[in-house]
């Protein structure tokens, strides 16, 4: 029996509001559940996601949206997210970036002219066994 997910990809677009994060929480953990990820790996994408999209609604300019697409391929998703910026440059402090390594395969997070954005991704089996 094969228990892989298709391939496919989410796109959701939230207010860049603290209140839409459970929204990003929900769409990827169930997207991950598709994949077969165990409790822990659904919690590890949850969890970068929440934080990801965090550093970036802290910088974003309230009245453009967010905008969070989750790619399934295989074994892995992958999730990159990017909204208008009002204020700084978004980066996570270290105790975040301790939080990401431990709970992505890889991750990113930066500053494109007048665009913040995030990426990572989590590989079935490989979550906090590399570090970017």
């Amino acid at each position: 029996m094969n228990l892989t997910a298709p391939t496919g990809a989410v796109t959701v677009e939230v207010p860049a509001d603290y209140s839409y994060l459970r929204v990003l929480r929900l769409t990827v953990s169930s997207l991950a559940a598709d994949l077969s990820f165990d409790i822990d790996e659904i919690e590890s994408a949850r969890s970068a996601v929440d934080e990801l999209a965090s550093i970036l609604i802290g910088s974003s300019d309230p009245r453009h949206g967010l905008v969070v697409s989750i790619h399934r391929v295989d074994d892995r998703i992958e999730v990159a997210g990017h909204v208008e910026v009002f204020g700084g440059r978004p980066a996570p402090d270290p105790l975040v970036a301790s939080v990401l390594d431990a709970s992505t395969t890889s991750w990113s997070c930066g500053l494109t002219e007048d665009v913040a954005h995030f990426d990572f991704t989590c590989v079935r089996g490989a979550i906090g066994l590399r570090r970017r």
